[in-house]
């Protein structure tokens, strides 16, 4: 689909990829309405975008709330007379280990990465098939197929989108409503970029064998990670004008890649992680490991220790081209045969 002249709702626009992603609309000539729970935000938003779409608009919205979601999507209905593309953005980061973790925390992270996505895909679904066409994008994540330790309520998040848009693809298609899903790796926003002062990766490897989630963001620093506009552009061109189901989009590639691995050997990404597991409950039982926050070269001061994310680093390096041909081979083929199945179906049904 050309996005030219479309009416486009972005949930989760104030920052971020959503926001990156409305503004890249609003550049190729679609009509893009905003909306978000932070208004102060979405207003910043907006004058970044009505100076390539000035009939653009955005609207408040907390999409845990049923009736806020309602009235944005009959507020851009009355307005623009159609809704073209729903693209739901809005999620939530964070990290805590099951042990710690109570049930309110799973669902917050389910509220808005989930049912917030379903919240605005009911209300948009009567508009699209009426319209006998429309594109629905949902977020979704890599970690749905790697399930890292400390992201439990996350991944489950992730997780329910990808099933149910897989559901909601097969069951809209035939009315021409393309649905597909956001898989993004390694992108600038507030959930991967803290502002704080960079550790090295020893330090960050001792956080992880003392059971520290903030390793997390803190890899972060040492990954070469994509810009929001990079992936926004992606989306736009692999999620809609191409109508792929999975979109994947961030650096490094190898990710992605891994990902498909631990799809296909699912007890691959298991037994990975409880080796981890393992090494965190060796270490509890340690003194000398859990209750010493000193990075490990403090022990050896008489030998620099050499920094791995160099290493790292020169291994995505070479890995990414090999990564992308791997990635780009596995969603044509993918797709190809989705394709092919429905365009036959379509005419042995006619």
């Amino acid at each position: 689909m050309d996005v030219s002249g479309k009416v486009v709702i972005v949930n989760g626009a104030s920052s971020g990829i959503g926001k990156a992603l409305a503004i890249e609309l609003a550049k190729l000539g679609a009509t893009v309405a905003i909306c978000a729970r932070r208004k102060d935000k979405l207003n910043e938003t907006l004058e970044e975008i009505k100076s390539y779409s000035p009939q653009s608009m955005c609207q408040g919205c907390d999409c845990t709330e049923e009736d806020q979601v309602r009235k944005t999507v009959k507020v851009v209905h009355n307005r623009y007379g159609r809704i073209d593309i729903m693209v739901n953005i809005a999620g939530l980061y964070n990290p805590k280990f099951v042990r710690d973790s109570v049930w309110q925390d799973y669902y917050r992270d389910m509220n808005v990465g989930f049912f917030g996505a379903v919240r605005f895909n009911q209300e948009v679904l009567p508009v699209m098939i009426q319209q006998n066409r429309g594109i629905i994008l949902n977020m979704s994540s890599i970690t749905e197929r790697m399930r890292p330790l400390g992201l439990s309520a996350y991944t489950a998040t992730k997780a329910a989108v990808y099933d149910y848009s897989d559901i909601l693809h097969k069951e809209v298609k035939g009315y021409g409503i393309h649905v597909g899903v956001i898989e993004p790796v390694l992108v600038e926003s507030e959930m991967t970029v803290t502002g704080g002062p960079v550790k090295s990766m020893e330090e960050i490897s001792q956080q992880i064998v003392q059971g520290s989630l903030e390793n997390y963001v803190d890899f972060n620093s040492h990954m070469n990670m994509q810009a929001p506009e990079v992936s926004a552009r992606e989306i736009i061109r692999e999620g809609i004008e191409k109508e792929r189901f999975e979109v994947y989009t961030g650096e490094p590639q190898i990710w992605t890649v891994y990902g498909f691995l631990m799809k296909m050997l699912p007890g691959l990404s298991r037994g990975i992680f409880s080796v981890m597991s393992a090494s965190m409950f060796a270490a509890e039982g340690n003194p000398a490991i859990s209750k010493n926050p000193q990075p490990v070269s403090k022990h050896n001061s008489g030998k620099k220790a050499g920094d791995p994310s160099k290493a790292m680093n020169t291994m995505f390096a070479c890995s990414r081209p090999a990564a992308r041909i791997i990635k780009e081979l596995y969603v044509s083929l993918d797709e190809g045969v989705n394709r092919s199945i429905y365009n036959f179906g379509k005419r042995f049904l006619q």
